[in-house]
C-alpha cells in the first residue's frame, strides 16, 4: 500500500481528506475494471477508484494534480517499483 498526500485536499460530506492510500492491484481489479488503451480516463478512473477505496463520485472530485500523483502510485505497482525513487 502507498498514501498518496493531497496537494489540494477533498472536501466531502463527511469533512476533508487530506491522504489517499491506494493498495497493490490483484488480477481480478484489472479483470473487473479494464482500461481498454492510455485514452480511456474513465476506465482507469474506476480501476484507481477501486484501488483507493473510494466511490466515484468522491474520486471525481480530485484535483488534476492529485490525480496524476495516484496515477503514478499505480504505475509504479504496474511496473514492479513500489519505492517513489
Amino acid at each position: 500500500m502507498e498514501t498518496v498526500t493531497l496537494t489540494y485536499p477533498l472536501k466531502l460530506a463527511d469533512g476533508v481528506q487530506n491522504t489517499i492510500t491506494m493498495r497493490r492491484p490483484e488480477l481480478g481489479d484489472l479483470l473487473d475494471c479494464p482500461v481498454k488503451d492510455g485514452a480511456d480516463m474513465q476506465g482507469e478512473a474506476a480501476l484507481l477508484a477501486r484501488l483507493c477505496n473510494m466511490n466515484m463520485e468522491d474520486f471525481r472530485k480530485l484535483d488534476v494534480a492529485d490525480y496524476l500523483q495516484v496515477q503514478a502510485c499505480y504505475l509504479r505497482f504496474r511496473i514492479g517499483k513500489d519505492d517513489k525513487n
